[in-house]
């Protein structure tokens, strides 16, 4: 029941504190060194297919970036959250050029 008041609640400026906060985890350390982890790993392996890669990527994203921020604000801590998350983020993005500097900010990292 929290969770959908809070979803129900997040707007535009939600939207943006939102985004704050996953463009610094994407630029801390703890994103770069994971990737740094992934990408060693595919380093070892023989045949890694692309999109193993991009698999393998969006759950690094969600598990040391996105979950902890997207239960914060009332999404699942899953797939199915940042899905969710973008969705409503791109709603928003069409009508408000700083939530579309910000999601684009974010998109970069």
């Amino acid at each position: 029941r929290w969770r959908r008041t809070l979803r129900l609640m997040f707007n535009t400026e939600a939207a943006l504190a939102m985004l704050g906060e996953l463009y610094e985890r994407y630029d801390g350390p703890d994103f770069a060194a994971a990737a740094k982890r992934l990408n060693s790993m595919w380093a070892k392996q023989r045949d890694v297919r692309m999109g193993a890669q991009s698999k393998d990527m969006d759950r690094m994203c969600i598990e040391v970036v996105q979950a902890p921020i997207l239960l914060r604000f009332g999404f699942p801590p899953d797939v199915r959250g940042s899905r969710e998350v973008h969705a409503v983020v791109s709603d928003l993005a069409m009508e408000c050029e700083e939530v579309l500097r910000w999601q684009r900010r974010v998109q970069s990292q």
